[in-house]
């Protein structure tokens, strides 16, 4: 979304693959890395935003709840700041 992954959008559409895990290298040795493993009713996602970055964060369009770093959450998207962020996800 910004030039040099300052700021970048994870939105997952993984249709018929259960498991994705990804990482894309930056400057200085920096990792964006994440990771989705789902099944057919819940999922969980992990992604490890670098620093002097954020990422704007889209619930997968098969899911309906999620929480984050255990916290639920009622929007469907959201803006992340540098760490690391566990997500559980669910049909219901």
């Amino acid at each position: 979304m910004e030039p040099a992954f300052r700021t970048f959008r994870v939105a997952p559409h993984p249709a018929h693959l259960n498991f994705i895990r990804t990482q894309v290298p930056l400057s200085g040795g920096r990792r964006i890395v994440f990771e989705m493993d789902k099944s057919a009713h819940n999922g969980t996602m992990y992604l490890r935003v670098p620093e002097g970055t954020s990422a704007l964060v889209v619930l997968p369009a098969e899911f309906q709840r999620w929480s984050v770093n255990g916290e639920l959450k009622n929007e469907r998207q959201m803006t992340l700041s540098a760490g690391e962020w566990h997500f559980e996800m669910s049909e219901k």
